[in-house]
């Protein structure tokens, strides 16, 4: 039981390590050029995708997210496609080496279709997305 409570505490820290980083990014932006977020290769589930997507929504400096070869499955792309149909700056977004199903594809596929802003979308080797898009 001590440690489930050490692992939960350190997921705690984790995510809001990238709670953080993306205040950080949303607010350091100011020259119009827009923000980064790179966290390939971070361990990042789906849990730290629904904070993450809660903190994009709206967010109108973040233009690029990288997540590449992390834990992302359907339940975080589906999050991820709720961004990516709504009002955000993300013109690209790299979920390669994730889990994302069929079914997940088809819905940020949908989501990109309706993003005009996206630029360049990639999702994985099994069901990669090359979406273009407008630039602005």
């Amino acid at each position: 039981q001590d440690v489930l409570a050490t692992e939960e505490d350190a997921k705690r820290r984790m995510l809001l390590r990238y709670i953080h980083a993306v205040k950080e990014h949303a607010t350091a932006v100011t020259d119009g050029s827009g923000g980064i977020l790179q966290l390939p290769e971070s361990n990042v589930s789906d849990e730290e995708v629904h904070a993450l997507a809660a903190l994009l929504r709206n967010n109108l400096n973040i233009v690029e997210l990288n997540l590449r070869n992390n834990n992302v499955s359907d339940d975080g792309a589906r999050a991820l496609g709720a961004v990516l149909a709504g009002k955000s700056a993300l013109r690209t977004i790299d979920l390669r080496g994730n889990k994302i199903g069929p079914g997940a594809i088809r819905i940020l596929a949908e989501a990109l279709e309706r993003a005009e802003r996206v630029k360049h979308g990639d999702v994985h080797q099994g069901g990669k997305i090359e979406a273009l898009g407008t630039t602005t």
